[in-house]
C-alpha cells in the first residue's frame, strides 16, 4: 500500500499539528475554559458559536453544524483537496510524505526538489526585476498601470537577456543543468552538448498552485521576440489545463456575493486585484477546460466569465460557456466593449466602477448564448431558427442538472418560438444511437439484417458495471489516479479499494492483476500484464475500447466512478448498522446504545457530506 496515504501517515500529521494554532492562523480565537470560540467562518453569525477543542483536537459549530478535525478544517476553509491539505499540514511540521507517485505523477523526492528549485528561481527573477537590468520590465508594468505593490503580491520577476544567465547563477549554487531542465528552466541544445536558458529578456509571471507553491512560469517578451508569451513546459508539476493564475490569492476572496471572475490574461488578473476585485483568476493562455471548472466548483456554484468584445473574445466566451454548463455551474458572462481588455479598463480613471458595471450587466449563460446565436443566424426565418436550435440543443442536453436543463429548454423554445416538446424530440433524435443489428445469411445465400435481441441488465447493474469499467480504464491510462483513490478512501475513513469493490468477476481478476503495478506507482504495461491470459485480455480490451477513448475527460470519469463506488460502500455500512438497531436496543446496554447511535450518526453525516462534495459537482 502507498505509504504516503496510509492511516498511519495521516495520524502522524494530525498528531504533530495543533488545531488551535492552525485555526488561529486563519480566524481570531478567544479562549473560554478549555476550548476556544470564534465567529463561524462557514456561515454568517453575530454571536460566536464556533468552538475549537484543544484537548480533543476537533472543531464544531453549534450554528451551522460544521465540524471535524484539523484536516477537515483546512480543506473547508482553504478550499483544498484532501491531498493538498495533508501536504500543507505535513510541510508545516516538517513531515515528508513518502509516496510511490504524487498526485501529479512525480515521485515525492522529485517533486520536493523541483519545488525548491522553482522557488529559488522565482526569488532570483524577483531580484533581477528590482536590479538595473530590470528597468525595461519595470517600465512595462508602469505603462500597463500596475504598481509596485501588486507586482510584489504576484512575485513578478525578470529574466535578463543572454543565453545562460540563470544557468551560470545555478551552477555557482551547485545546481546541475539536468535539474534545471526537469524544472523547465533550461533547454538542451539541439546540436552539440550543453543547455541554454528557456526564458531570456522576459517579464516573468510566477504560476503557483492553490497552496502558493511555485510550479512554473509564464513569460512575456519585452521586444519583438516570438512567441509573445511563453510558458513552462508541461511536466510533473505544471499543467495548463488544471492551473489558474492568481488562484492562490483569489481563493480567500471567494464568497457567494463575490464569486470567481475569470479573465483572459495575467495582467488582467493583476489589474483586477489592484482595483479591489480580488476574486479574479485567469487560464494560462489556454481555453477553459473541465479541470478548470472542477477547480472553481470547489469554491461555490457561481462563476463570472469576462472576455474582450472582439470576435475572438466572443468565441472564447462561447467555448467557456459550454465547459461550465456541463459542470452545472451558475454562469454569467460579461463581454467588454470591443477593443477593451480588463487591464486597460481597470487602470484608467473610473475603470473600477466601469468594470463593476460590466459585471452587474453580465448575462446568464442561456441569455448570452441566445444573443450570440441571434448574431450568427437570422432567427426571423424558419431556416435560421432551425439552425439555431440545432446549435443550442447539444449544449442544453449536456447540462446534467434536470431542473436547469428543463428551464433552458423552456427558454430556448420561448426565444425561437418553437414548442418545447418539439425541441425535446429533436434532442432525442440527435443523440439516439443506432439500434444494434445482426447480419445473417438467408437460405439463398443473401445477407439479411435483423434487430439483435438482447437481455438488458437492470439500470442499477448497468451503472455499476460502467463505474467499475471507468475505474479500471482510469487506472490503466493513468496509474497515478490509484493514489487519489487511496487518498479519498482514507479521507472518508474507509479501507482502500479491494477486489470486493468490483462485483463483476472479470473486473475483480483484472484489478488483481493491475494492483502490484498501481501500488508501486509504475505505468501499466497492458501487453505484459494480460498477454498470457485470454480472458483478461478480453476484459482489458473491452475496458479500453469504451466510446470516446482519449477524447474523454479521464479525471472527471475517474472521480465520477470512484464517487459511485465509495458512496455505495458507505450506504452498505449504514444499512448494516440499521439492521442491527433492534438487537442493540433489546440488550438495553446504555453504553452500547450510545456507541451505536454515534456510529450510525457519523456514517449518516459522512454520506451527506460526501453527496455534497462529490455528487454536487455533477458526478452523480
Amino acid at each position: 500500500m502507498d505509504r504516503g496515504t496510509s492511516h498511519d501517515v495521516v495520524a502522524r500529521v494530525k498528531d504533530a499539528v495543533d488545531i488551535v494554532d492552525v485555526v488561529g492562523d486563519r480566524i481570531p480565537l478567544k479562549q473560554r475554559g478549555r476550548s476556544f470560540i470564534a465567529l463561524c467562518p462557514f456561515h454568517a453569525e453575530k454571536t460566536p458559536s464556533f468552538h475549537v477543542h484543544s484537548d480533543r483536537q476537533f472543531y464544531h459549530c453549534f450554528g451551522c453544524g460544521a465540524g471535524g478535525d484539523v484536516l477537515r478544517f483546512v480543506q473547508d476553509f482553504d478550499k483544498l483537496t484532501f491531498g493538498e491539505a495533508l501536504d500543507l499540514l505535513a510541510s508545516r511540521v516538517g513531515i515528508t510524505i513518502e509516496r510511490g507517485r504524487s498526485r501529479d505523477g512525480a515521485s515525492t523526492s522529485q517533486r520536493g526538489r523541483l519545488l525548491k528549485l522553482l522557488e529559488w528561481s522565482c526569488h532570483h527573477f524577483e531580484q533581477q526585476l528590482s536590479s538595473e537590468s530590470g528597468q525595461e520590465a519595470r517600465s512595462y508594468l508602469e505603462k500597463r498601470g500596475l504598481g509596485e505593490r501588486v507586482a510584489q503580491t504576484f512575485r513578478m520577476g525578470f529574466a535578463p537577456p543572454g543565453w545562460d544567465h540563470l544557468l551560470q547563477r545555478a551552477q555557482k549554487q551547485g545546481i546541475e543543468p539536468k535539474e534545471l531542465e526537469e524544472a523547465g528552466l533550461v533547454t538542451a541544445r539541439s546540436e552539440g552538448s550543453g543547455y541554454y536558458d528557456r526564458f531570456r529578456g522576459r517579464l516573468m509571471f510566477p504560476i503557483a498552485d492553490a497552496t502558493g507553491k511555485i510550479v512554473g512560469f509564464g513569460a512575456r517578451s519585452l521586444g519583438d521576440e516570438e512567441p509573445k508569451y511563453l510558458n513552462s513546459p508541461e511536466g510533473p508539476l505544471f499543467s495548463k489545463r488544471r492551473l489558474l493564475y492568481g488562484l492562490n490569492q483569489a481563493r480567500k476572496q471567494f464568497t457567494p456575493d463575490h464569486p470567481p471572475v475569470v479573465v483572459e490574461g495575467y495582467t488582467d488578473v493583476m489589474a483586477a486585484h489592484q482595483a479591489g476585485f480580488g476574486q479574479a483568476v485567469a487560464t494560462l493562455g489556454t481555453a477553459l477546460t473541465p479541470d478548470h471548472a472542477r477547480v472553481l466548483k470547489r469554491y461555490g456554484s457561481s462563476v463570472v466569465l469576462v472576455f474582450d468584445g472582439d470576435s475572438a473574445g466572443k468565441k472564447a466566451a462561447e467555448r467557456g460557456s459550454e465547459v461550465f454548463a456541463q459542470a452545472d455551474i451558475d454562469l454569467r458572462v460579461a463581454v467588454l466593449p470591443s477593443g477593451q481588455d480588463p487591464c486597460d479598463l481597470l487602470t484608467q480613471e473610473g475603470g473600477p466602477e466601469a468594470f463593476q458595471a460590466e459585471l452587474d450587466r453580465s448575462a446568464e449563460l442561456i441569455e448570452f448564448l441566445l444573443i450570440q446565436i441571434a448574431e450568427r443566424f437570422d432567427v426571423t426565418t424558419v431556416a435560421g431558427r432551425a439552425r439555431a436550435a440545432d446549435e443550442l440543443i447539444p449544449l442544453v442536453t449536456s447540462v446534467r442538472d434536470p431542473l436547469r436543463q428543463s428551464l433552458y429548454f423552456q427558454r430556448v423554445a420561448e426565444s425561437l418560438k418553437v414548442e418545447e416538446a418539439v425541441l425535446r424530440r429533436r434532442a432525442k433524435a440527435m443523440r439516439a444511437p443506432a439500434r444494434p443489428r445482426d447480419t445473417r445469411v438467408d437460405d439463398a445465400g443473401m445477407s439479411a439484417t435483423a434487430t439483435q435481441p438482447e437481455l438488458e441488465p437492470s439500470p442499477v447493474t448497468k451503472r455499476r458495471m460502467r463505474a467499475e469499467e471507468e475505474i479500471l480504464e482510469s487506472f490503466v491510462r493513468d496509474s497515478s489516479l490509484y493514489v487519489r483513490a487511496l487518498e479519498e478512501a482514507c479521507r472518508l475513513d474507509l479501507e482502500p479499494l479491494t477486489r470486493e469493490d468490483f462485483q463483476h468477476g472479470p473486473h475483480q481478476a483484472l484489478f488483481d492483476r493491475l494492483r502490484p503495478a498501481l501500488e508501486a506507482g509504475d505505468p501499466v504495461s497492458v501487453e505484459r500484464l494480460v498477454s498470457e491470459d485470454g480472458e483478461l485480455w478480453r476484459t482489458m480490451s473491452r475496458v479500453l475500447a469504451r466510446p470516446g477513448g482519449e477524447e474523454r475527460d479521464l479525471e472527471a470519469q475517474f472521480y465520477g466512478a470512484l464517487g459511485r463506488l465509495l458512496l455505495e460502500r458507505m450506504e452498505t455500512i449504514y444499512r448494516d448498522l440499521k439492521e442491527k438497531r433492534s438487537e442493540v436496543l433489546a440488550r438495553q446496554d446504555d453504553t452500547e446504545i450510545a456507541e451505536y447511535l454515534r456510529a450510525a450518526e457519523a456514517i449518516r453525516r459522512r454520506i451527506e457530506r460526501f453527496r455534497g462534495e462529490w455528487l454536487g459537482i455533477g458526478l452523480a
